[in-house]
C-alpha cells in the first residue's frame, strides 16, 4: 500500500534523454557562436562548424521530446479528464433524450412481442408493423394504421 502513495520513479533512461538533450543543445549552440565568431564566415571549416551546431539542436529536440514524452503523456491524460468531468451533465442530458426518443420505439417493439407471445400459434397470413407494432396483412406493403413503408 505504501508503493501505491509513492510517486512512481521515472525509468533512468527518460532521465537520460533529458540530460543528453540539454547537453546536445548548448553544443550546438556553441557549435554556432564558435562558427560565427572564430572562423570567417564563408571558409569550409565554418559552414561544417556550423551544419554541426544546427545537427545538435535538431537531435536535442528530438531527445527532448522523447524524454518528455511521459510527462507528455500524463498532460493529455489530465486534460481528458477535465474535459469529461466539465461534460458530465452535457452527457447526462444528451443520455435522457436518447431515451425520450427511444421510449416509444421500444414501447411498440414491446407490444408487438407480447401480443406475438400471447398468441399460441401465429398466424401466417399477418406481419407486424415495424414502425408502430400493430398487426398488418401479410403482403401488406405499407401499414393501414401508421402508413409506414414495410
Amino acid at each position: 500500500m505504501e508503493q501505491e502513495n509513492k510517486k512512481q520513479k521515472l525509468p533512468k533512461i527518460f532521465i537520460v534523454l533529458r540530460i543528453l538533450s540539454l547537453i546536445m543543445l548548448i553544443a550546438g549552440i556553441v557549435l554556432i557562436v564558435l562558427s560565427m565568431t572564430v572562423f570567417k564566415v564563408g571558409e569550409a571549416s565554418s559552414m561544417g562548424v556550423r551544419f554541426g551546431g544546427i545537427t545538435l539542436i535538431i537531435f536535442s529536440f528530438v531527445a527532448a521530446f522523447i524524454g518528455f514524452s511521459t510527462s507528455i503523456a500524463k498532460a493529455q491524460i489530465k486534460a481528458q479528464k477535465h474535459v469529461i468531468s466539465q461534460s458530465k451533465e452535457d452527457l447526462k442530458d444528451i443520455s435522457e433524450m436518447h431515451g425520450d426518443i427511444m421510449s416509444p420505439t421500444s414501447e411498440k417493439v414491446a407490444r408487438a412481442v407480447k401480443k406475438g407471445l400471447s398468441e399460441e400459434e401465429p398466424s401466417e397470413e399477418h406481419k407486424y408493423c415495424k414502425e408502430c407494432g400493430k398487426e398488418i396483412d401479410k403482403d401488406a406493403k405499407f401499414c393501414e394504421h401508421c402508413g409506414h413503408k414495410q
